[in-house]
């Protein structure tokens, strides 16, 4: 909060505006005369004394070499002896409109991702409307497209809703968790799938190690990393989970032997839709590009960290940081 008089010195300048302003609070009037000034406040200030009534506006402020945005509300006020005032409330919008931003491109790339299956379906129904659903060999070619399509938009859509809910609160109650006996459980849902590829699990997780936390994350997180572990995998190769409890943290560890991500897509490959070159889609029969980034949010969702360790024909470790 900042209050301006009619002779345009600043004589309340609290602690937060100073916060918000990235400047060091100052008792001398003519200093944070100077800051209004420099954060060109000056101008709303000014209509709001000549109008004589409240005005609002969003700035775009340099703080720090930083651009930040502002939500700037003035309160006139003119008491009985025509002493005139203005009280300045900031509110910092640089959070929430980067989140707006984001959640906007993230509808428009979700649109465009479930438009392809979409079509897809639509053509292949059409087609067999016709005279091509008359060939049964044709006829169970394209129901086994429209099948695919079908569980690729089913993936699409279960992954949608799984970054909703990262940015949700959990209803879910920490609890005590056996990590081993977790990670077997994830396996077990993807031995099929391991298995058409020769694909061994080694679970190097101590058999009591045990942390307190969220059972559903900690299940999604590592769902979304054996998958990948074994879907980027090379035939008879393998994939191997491992923990470690540090004084302030814990690691989780999944290690694959797989064809290994190139150096120069490392950076981005938590980053949503994104699935690499083609010679790694060629390596999965469907994926979204959301696993990974599934797993980001929920890390960041827990203040954790997640790092990754590639070198392509050798394989890929994603390491996994969270508090205790």
């Amino acid at each position: 909060m900042i209050n301006v008089n009619r002779q345009h010195v600043v004589d309340v300048f609290n602690q937060t505006a100073a916060d918000l302003l990235g400047v060091e609070l100052r008792q001398t009037p003519v200093t944070e005369s100077l800051v209004i000034q420099q954060f060109t406040l000056s101008e709303l200030i000014n209509q709001t004394f000549n109008a004589q009534k409240n005005q609002r506006s969003v700035l775009n402020l340099q703080i720090n070499g930083e651009t930040k945005q502002f939500e700037a509300s003035t309160l006139y006020h003119k008491n009985d002896s025509q002493y005139a005032e203005v009280m300045v409330i900031l509110y910092d919008l640089t959070s929430v409109l980067q989140i707006e931003r984001m959640q906007s491109d993230f509808l428009a790339n979700a649109s465009h991702e479930l438009k392809t299956p979409l079509t897809a379906i639509t053509g292949f129904v059409e087609t067999l409307q016709g005279k091509a659903g008359e060939d049964p060999t044709v006829r169970a070619q394209f129901l086994k497209i429209v099948a695919d399509e079908t569980s690729r938009l089913a993936l699409l859509v279960n992954d949608i809703l799984s970054i909703s809910r990262s940015y949700q609160n959990s209803d879910d109650k920490q609890v005590s968790l056996a990590v081993h006996t977790i990670v077997t459980d994830q396996w077990q849902h993807m031995k099929t799938i391991a298995a058409s590829k020769n694909v061994t699990f080694i679970n190097n997780v101590p058999q009591d190690f045990t942390i307190y936390g969220f059972k559903h994350d900690l299940q999604t997180i590592l769902q979304n990393l054996i998958g990948n572990a074994i879907k980027y995998n090379v035939l008879n190769g393998s994939v191997t989970v491992s923990a470690y409890q540090h004084d302030s943290y814990w690691q989780l560890e999944v290690k694959d032997t797989g064809i290994g991500i190139p150096k120069q897509q490392q950076s981005r490959i938590f980053e949503r839709f994104y699935r690499g070159d083609e010679s790694r889609q060629r390596h999965i029969a469907s994926g979204t590009g959301l696993g990974l980034a599934i797993v980001n949010e929920l890390v960041s969702k827990h203040h954790g960290e997640i790092n990754v360790n590639s070198q392509v024909a050798v394989g890929t470790t994603i390491v996994i940081k969270l508090p205790l």
